[in-house]
């Protein structure tokens, strides 16, 4: 049987490389995909759709990618709203002519705009506040005014493009919009609730992730543990939502019921404790009897996998030494804690219910945990920036001097070999290849 088709968000790890490590897919060249600022080619991804369609079992799509080039290219004023609606026509075209089981995804535009300078950043902080509290001046006079027109025109175009979609949900067999990076209010949320009554989810680049599920899991049920009671009213950083909300979200979005269950997703966090970012935390002792409840349960055949909701943006370094002083890393079936809650749980959620590795394990580790929220930060304190964007020297300059140190730190948990890339030429994401030795 034919693999199901992928067309991703973006060429990041989080939205190709994920995917193909946790599900059988078919996806196009990766040149097509583009590369952070160069948009994806959408005239030529529907043309691979086109040519693939015929006897697939169906294709996840990701609407951003098809008509604007991808995530970043959707945020940009240049894209064309006339082209974009010819576009989204074709894939419908494609889905009627070929009889394609279609699931697909939109983005609702963050609040922030894309940011690749120190002062951009101040711009998309203003943004973000403003557009909680549209009525005050002195936000307005914060954000430059040529910026502020192109932002607000382009949410008014993509506002174009999901009403199209909302109206036409029946073209597809399960459309889906996602929430980029959100708080409990702003425009995103606004423009969300006008589309009416729509599948919807908190997060972004773990949507594919859930899509695949939805398409191809084979067990639907899983056990669910809180580390804590207060755990699930957890507000994170970046969604609208708290942590037991996402969670209930994203499992409908994957067809997904909780139940008792040998497949398992536990969720850790720190009593008493808000989310704040990674690079921001103090060492903790963790209770000693939920370690051993853990060690219990994976003793007994449990299949777990570990969500880390502690810290956005990576995980909370002393869960990780304490699961190492245990011995429990290479007996966990799972770890997440990238970016946002939505982005971690909708990837643990895959990560129980798909065809998880050992190495998919080792790369999350030294990705979410030991890069994110340590090594990352070291190599930006090495460059004397935050790593927004690195010149060719600065990037083969984190290879030579940062990244051989991480490989190590992995061995010391694991017994793996990892090779570490920077896809985007930004100290953000890091793509991590792991093999066990």
């Amino acid at each position: 049987m034919r693999d199901w088709l992928f067309i991703p968000l973006d060429d990041r790890p989080c939205c190709r490389q994920f995917p193909q490590r946790l599900a059988r897919l078919e996806l196009p060249p990766q040149e097509l995909l583009g590369n952070f600022q160069q948009p994806g080619d959408g005239d030529a991804l529907l043309d691979w759709l086109e040519e693939r369609a015929s006897g697939a079992p169906g294709a996840i799509v990701s609407i951003d990618m098809l008509v604007w080039g991808g995530l970043v290219a959707s945020r940009h004023p240049s894209g064309d709203l006339k082209r974009a609606l010819v576009r989204l026509q074709r894939l419908w075209e494609i889905r009627q002519r070929h009889d394609l089981k279609l699931l697909a995804f939109q983005t609702i535009m963050r609040n922030a705009p894309t940011q690749t300078t120190v002062e951009e950043v101040e711009w998309a902080e203003a943004i973000v506040e403003f557009s909680q509290d549209p009525d005050n001046e002195v936000l307005r006079s914060a954000i430059p005014s040529q910026v502020l027109h192109d932002y607000m025109r382009v949410r008014q175009r993509n506002l174009r493009v999901y009403r199209e979609l909302a109206q036409h949900a029946w073209e597809s067999n399960y459309l889906v919009f996602a929430l980029d990076d959100s708080k409990t209010s702003g425009w995103n949320l606004l423009e969300l609730n006008s589309l009416g009554d729509v599948n919807s989810l908190p997060g972004t680049d773990e949507t594919a992730l859930l899509l695949a599920c939805r398409a191809m899991a084979s067990r639907r049920t899983i056990q669910i543990d809180w580390s804590h009671a207060d755990l699930p009213q957890l507000q994170g950083l970046y969604e609208d939502r708290p942590a037991g909300a996402v969670l209930k979200a994203q499992m409908q979005a994957a067809q997904l019921e909780e139940g008792t269950s040998n497949d398992q997703l536990w969720l850790y966090g720190r009593e008493n404790h808000p989310q704040i970012e990674a690079r921001s935390q103090q060492f903790a002792d963790v209770d000693g009897a939920w370690l051993s409840y853990l060690s219990t349960a994976l003793a007994a055949g449990a299949r777990i996998v570990l969500v880390d909701l502690t810290f956005a943006n990576g995980g909370d370094l002393s869960l990780g030494q304490a699961l190492r002083s245990r011995g429990l890393w290479p007996k966990l079936a799972g770890y997440a804690a990238w970016n946002t809650l939505g982005n971690r749980i909708g990837c643990g959620l895959a990560t129980v219910v798909l065809d998880a590795t050992p190495e998919f394990l080792a790369e999350r580790l030294a990705d979410d945990l030991l890069y994110q929220a340590d090594f990352r930060w070291r190599a930006a304190q090495m460059l004397g920036h935050p790593g927004l964007t690195l010149s060719d020297d600065e990037a083969k300059r984190v290879e030579r001097e940062v990244f051989p140190a991480l490989r190590e730190r992995v061995k010391t948990y694991l017994p793996a070999h990892c090779e570490f890339h920077l896809p985007w030429q930004r100290l953000f994401e890091v793509e991590c290849k792991s093999r066990f030795e």
